[in-house]
């Protein structure tokens, strides 16, 4: 059931990256810094994860893994959204101050020296769980999974909101029956408006637009009709230029009787 609840869900899951870090971070503080001169803030941050993150994440993962937040009394009545929304929020302020007082501790007191990079990392690790902290209370405040928790719990009355949800509505901001009437009134009105404006749009959209292929069908037709008079005029002179070149070649040609006679030739004595 641990399991299944850790790694089958996000929430689920950074709680127990959370553990796991936070648990790492108490070791790797208790082997560096325990009883060491000027780790006296390192150590408390320590005794806060031992004392305060690590037992109650586990609460946490353990209520919502074996489900006693439904059925056990006394657990049931709790509004377990909200307590883990500020839970989350003031868990990632200690862990981001946390963050702070071990890594000015390692500058100021450990600043070369062979448990730097221990104090950097450990401050690095309370980083990120206050990441994952304020991961879990973002997705507390905006997922819709968890959002009716936030809303007010329906009056006695609230059964026959879904009938009648703008009388409800209206009555809810203090306006009387006349009012109610008179705005509901209002707001049909403008909806009707809305409704015959879009309907003129889509009609004068669709008388521009027969009309824009109207004009483009004429002016095609009328750029067809020059095209085949000007190719025609094309055709003719073409033909008239070839008709003059045929003359001039014929008349260039000389004529066989312009060719001068042959001289007789003389006869024998």
């Amino acid at each position: 059931m641990l399991f299944t609840y850790s790694l089958g869900s996000r929430i689920g899951f950074f709680k127990f990256l959370i553990l796991l870090a936070t648990i790492v971070n108490s070791i790797l503080i208790a082997v560096n810094f325990d009883n060491i001169a000027g780790a006296g803030g390192i150590n408390f941050v320590q005794d806060v994860n031992l004392f305060c993150i690590i037992p109650v994440t586990f609460i946490s993962i353990a209520i919502y893994a074996f489900r006693w937040n439904e059925w056990m009394w006394g657990l049931k009545a709790l509004p377990w959204v909200k307590c883990e929304f500020w839970w989350s929020i003031i868990a990632a302020i200690t862990t981001g101050v946390g963050f702070i007082i071990i890594l000015a501790s390692t500058l100021s007191h450990f600043n070369n020296t062979t448990v730097e990079e221990e104090g950097i990392a450990s401050s690095l690790i309370c980083l990120f769980v206050c990441l994952l902290y304020s991961s879990i209370a973002y997705t507390m405040n905006n997922n819709s999974r968890y959002k009716e928790a936030w809303e007010p719990k329906p009056s006695a009355g609230g059964q026959n909101s879904t009938n009648t949800p703008m009388t409800i509505t209206l009555s809810a901001i203090g306006l009387n029956p006349v009012a109610q009437e008179a705005l509901t009134s209002a707001i049909s009105n403008a909806v009707n408006n809305i409704s015959q404006k879009s309907k003129e749009t889509k009609s004068t959209i669709h008388n521009y637009s027969e009309q824009t292929c109207q004009k483009v069908s004429a002016k095609t037709q009328e750029s067809k009709v020059t095209l085949s008079a000007y190719a025609e005029k094309v055709r003719s002179t073409l033909g008239s230029y070839k008709q003059l070149a045929a003359e001039k070649m014929i008349n260039a040609e000389p004529l066989e009787t312009s060719k001068p006679a042959r001289p007789p030739l003389p006869t024998l004595q």
